[in-house]
């Protein structure tokens, strides 16, 4: 990957990075996220794996569940020929399952046995499931453009300032706003 120049300088080779990323991504990350990563038990993703690809027991935020969701929706799009549909539907299936309110929205936390920790309807978390959504349904899931229709109306009629600022960060209203 790298050469010396005749000032003995070491120089990345051009398309090196591009070779590690891509080869760290598909070929470790990924491979690991879709087996240790994945809770067959309880359902859903782990929120955290320790060094050795353990799982970590941690509550599971709804957060984490439509990144993975998300990520392997990329991977399908970037031409990952791993389990993608079978993982997408594991994520989607899960959240909709364990992690909406009866007001149609998305719960912040799930225990790691899928029972609700933190029912707060949290704006920011709501924006990353609508990311995951949006690419599971562009890689195919049958169900990802009904929970996306489903939660854009349940933003308008719960999260958004009624003085027309923007969003609530929760549909609480309290708390100051918070960006990222």
């Amino acid at each position: 990957e790298t050469r010396f120049t005749p000032a003995q300088d070491r120089v990345i080779e051009s398309g090196a990075w591009r070779r590690r990323v891509h080869h760290w991504l598909f070929q470790e990350t990924l491979p690991l996220w879709s087996t240790s990563g994945v809770d067959e038990r309880h359902g859903g993703f782990h929120e955290a794996l320790g060094l050795d690809a353990s799982p970590l027991v941690k509550p599971k935020r709804m957060r984490t569940m439509a990144r993975q969701v998300y990520a392997f929706a990329v991977a399908k799009e970037r031409g990952w020929d791993g389990p993608a549909d079978r993982l997408i539907s594991h994520g989607i299936a899960f959240m909709a399952g364990k992690g909406r309110t009866e007001r149609g929205g998305w719960v912040r936390t799930l225990n790691v046995d899928g029972s609700v920790a933190d029912a707060t309807e949290d704006a920011y978390d709501h924006s990353c499931v609508l990311l995951a959504l949006a690419h599971a349904h562009m890689s195919g899931n049958p169900d990802a453009l009904r929970l996306g229709e489903e939660t854009f109306a349940f933003l308008d009629a719960h999260l958004e300032d009624s003085r027309m600022t923007g969003f609530l960060e929760t549909s609480d209203g309290k708390g100051e706003r918070r960006s990222n």
